[in-house]
């Protein structure tokens, strides 16, 4: 046996070739190419890191509904269960006195909710909103704090005569005064009630809160009483409530000048209006030549 044929030579041969797919490859366009990427590979990554994103911001959301639902239990619990101590549940959360009062906030809004969708009788939500109402009270005795300085502003705070639904007027009342204002809270019988708090004293801003629809005529005279104040005098009005955020449009109509969805927005509206309107004071007066 010939030992060259142990060794048989072994040359490269190219793959074979397939003209049609690498016409076809050729035609593509570039931006068919980029978007076949896109849809693969690029959004798949996009979608992982959007979804861990999600599931950070989810989470704290969530578990503010846990103990919003929570809460909303210690304040249906029988007054004599041992568990019954909503204010002890608020010190658990370690929160400052402002986000104290947003969660009431929430609390108050779920309630709402609750009431709407049938899940609770009316009983229930008295009940409850009574008792938030005390635990209200019970923070802001116990832990108002005052800013250091001049007074933030004055505000008037009101509601429609009629208006059954009031707490988040006093839920306001007590963040705008924690923040430093000089408040003024109005359960008024009439618009005349209203009418009299405008003419003796001279307020920044006016919060009008309105949550029963069937009130349209007592909101609409109750702002018509601040449209005729004079321009040096009149205040600037935030509005706010269930009935509000629905008829927002009718309102700017009526001369509101901002719609708010929470109490925090509300104090921030305010405390915006303030500076300009201080800011545009102290600007001098341009003087004009001859």
């Amino acid at each position: 046996m010939n030992d060259d044929s142990l060794h048989t030579e072994r040359t490269w041969q190219p793959a074979p070739v397939d003209d049609f797919a690498c016409f076809e490859a050729a035609a593509r366009p570039t931006a068919e190419i980029l978007a076949e990427a896109i849809r693969g590979e690029v959004l798949r990554e996009v979608a992982v890191r959007l979804s861990r994103r999600l599931a950070l911001l989810e989470s704290p959301r969530r578990q503010t509904e846990m103990r919003v639902e929570e809460f909303k239990k210690l304040l249906l619990a029988p007054p004599d269960a041992s568990r019954f101590d909503p204010l002890a549940y608020l010190d658990t959360m370690r929160l400052e006195t402002d986000d104290k009062l947003m969660f009431l906030e929430s609390v108050a809004r779920s309630l709402g909710d609750d009431w709407a969708e049938d899940s609770r009788n009316f009983l229930e939500v008295t009940i409850a909103m009574g008792r938030l109402q005390c635990v209200l009270r019970r923070v802001c005795q116990s832990e108002r704090r005052f800013l250091a300085g001049d007074c933030a502003g004055s505000v008037l705070l009101a509601v429609p005569p009629g208006e059954e639904h009031g707490f988040a007027q006093c839920l306001l009342e007590e963040l705008f005064r924690a923040c430093g204002w000089d408040t003024m809270l109005v359960q008024p019988q009439s618009t005349a009630d209203i009418r009299v708090h405008l003419e003796r004293a001279r307020f920044d801003i006016v919060c009008f809160s309105w949550a029963s629809g069937f009130l349209a005529p007592q909101v609409s005279e109750t702002l018509r009483l601040v449209e005729r104040m004079p321009r040096a005098r009149r205040p600037v009005v935030i509005a706010g409530g269930y009935s509000a955020e629905r008829r927002s449009g009718w309102l700017v109509r009526h001369g509101v000048d901002c719609i708010c969805e929470t109490t925090y927005l509300a104090l921030k509206r305010a405390q915006e209006c303030v500076a300009a309107r201080r800011s545009t004071a102290a600007l001098p007066l341009r003087v004009q030549g001859p």
